[in-house]
C-alpha cells in the first residue's frame, strides 16, 4: 500500500462560509459560527495580553487563514500584521476580510524571502496551525527567523497532530512542544478555558509563550 500524500489542498477556500469552516471546525456541541464568535475575542485578548502588543508593533500571524485573529488583534492594538498561509484562496480572502491598510499577507516562501532581506516582526503567534504542518521543525525555523531577537511567539496548538493527506488526516510521531523548546526559550504556559473553547479543545491542546534567544 501506497504511503499517504500530503494535501495541503484540504486548505482551499473558494467562499468565506468555506474557510470559516475550515479554520474552526466544528467541535461535539458547538458549531463554527458558534467557535467563531466566542473563541476569536478570547484568543485575541490573550494574545494581546501575552505579547504585551503596542501600536508601534509589527506582528506576525502565522497560519493566518483569513485574518480571524489578525483583524481582532489589530482592532484591539492598532499594531500592524504580517499574515502568513500556505493556501492562496486563504491569502486573498484575508486581504478582504481585514481590510485594513496595516496589514498584508504572504506565503511561507515569502516570509522567508522577506527574512532574507532583513525583515524581523517583533512578536509571532500560530494558532491551530503547526498540528497540521508536513515539517513542523521548518515552520518553526522560519518563524524564528523573521522574529527580532528577544520576540515572542505565542502558540495554541494540538497536542495530537493533525496532517492532512489522501487519506484522511494522519498524526506522527513529531513532537511540537519539543521542536519549539529546540528554537526557543519556553517562557510562560496559560490556561485555555472552558466556555470559549470546548471542554474537548481544553483537554487536548496547549497554549505557551516562547522568547527568541538575545
Amino acid at each position: 500500500m501506497a504511503d499517504p500524500v500530503y494535501r495541503p489542498d484540504v486548505f482551499t477556500a473558494k467562499n468565506l462560509a468555506r474557510a470559516k469552516r475550515i479554520i474552526l471546525t466544528p467541535e461535539p456541541g458547538r458549531s463554527t459560527d458558534e467557535r467563531w464568535e466566542k473563541e476569536t475575542p478570547w484568543v485575541a485578548a490573550k494574545l494581546e495580553h501575552a505579547l504585551t502588543v503596542a501600536p508601534e508593533h509589527s506582528v506576525l500571524d502565522y497560519g493566518c487563514g483569513i485574518g480571524r485573529l489578525s483583524k481582532a488583534l489589530m482592532q484591539g492594538t492598532g499594531c500592524a500584521v504580517l499574515g502568513v498561509d500556505i493556501s492562496s484562496t486563504m491569502r486573498a480572502q484575508a486581504h478582504l476580510y481585514v481590510d485594513a491598510e496595516n496589514f498584508t499577507a504572504t506565503s511561507p516562501g515569502g516570509l522567508a524571502r522577506m527574512a532574507g532581506a532583513g525583515f524581523r516582526a517583533d512578536h509571532a503567534f500560530a494558532v491551530w496551525v503547526l498540528q497540521h504542518c508536513y515539517d513542523p521543525k521548518a515552520e518553526i525555523i522560519r518563524v524564528r527567523n523573521a522574529l527580532k531577537p528577544g520576540g515572542l511567539f505565542c502558540v495554541i496548538n494540538s497536542e495530537q497532530r493533525w496532517i492532512p493527506t489522501d487519506k484522511r488526516w494522519r498524526h506522527d510521531d513529531k513532537n511540537v512542544r519539543e521542536l519549539l523548546r529546540d528554537s526557543f526559550d519556553e517562557i510562560a504556559t496559560y490556561p485555555l478555558a472552558v466556555g470559549p473553547m470546548s471542554e474537548t479543545l481544553v483537554k487536548t491542546s496547549f497554549f505557551k509563550v516562547y522568547r527568541k534567544p538575545a
